[in-house]
């Protein structure tokens, strides 16, 4: 006889624990709403575009800031927030009529229209610099200014600014 109720054996004992600890692991887990909206500190879903069914709170040139399309996105970590900045320049602007410097990475076409010497570098963003903010990673640019082109790579360190100077 398996159960006896005057003299329970270790196997119907092992089996009650067991059978409690399934029973509280699934009445005590709620699941979580798919259609819930998240108001985390790295999500709160108040991009303007949010819950359109595309992601628009990530990648190059987001149209809303990390962790405000959560709906569509998911929700972010301090990670996937992460960005960088890139800041160009040149002490030579006479390569083109037009002086400025046109620099392209992915879509982005800013330009570089100031002049600055080694001694006085630009910091981070300046006027007259081309600034992009990216996520950490290495990335290929491209630089014109009239027949001179510089193609090569820049790396982007979470919070970091790399200033790049152009030689034309």
């Amino acid at each position: 006889m398996l159960f006896n109720k005057q003299n329970p054996s270790k196997f119907t004992r092992l089996f009650s624990l067991l059978f409690t600890l399934v029973l509280f692991i699934f009445v005590g887990c709620e699941k979580e709403d798919p259609n819930a909206t998240s108001n985390t500190p790295e999500c709160n879903n108040t991009c303007e575009y949010a819950n359109n069914g595309f992601c628009d709170d990530i990648g190059i040139d987001p149209f809303c800031d990390c962790g405000t399309d959560c709906v569509d996105c998911g929700v972010r970590t301090e990670e996937d927030c992460a960005s960088g900045f890139a800041t160009f320049w040149t002490d030579d602007l006479s390569c083109g009529a037009d002086m400025r410097v046109k620099i392209e990475i992915f879509w982005d076409l800013p330009f570089v229209t100031m002049e600055y010497s080694d001694s006085q570098m630009p910091t981070c963003n300046d006027p007259g610099t081309a600034t992009f903010e990216l996520p950490p990673g290495v990335y290929e640019y491209r630089a014109v200014c009239g027949w001179s082109e510089q193609i090569a790579t820049v790396e982007i360190t979470d919070g970091g600014c790399t200033l790049v100077k152009l030689t034309m």
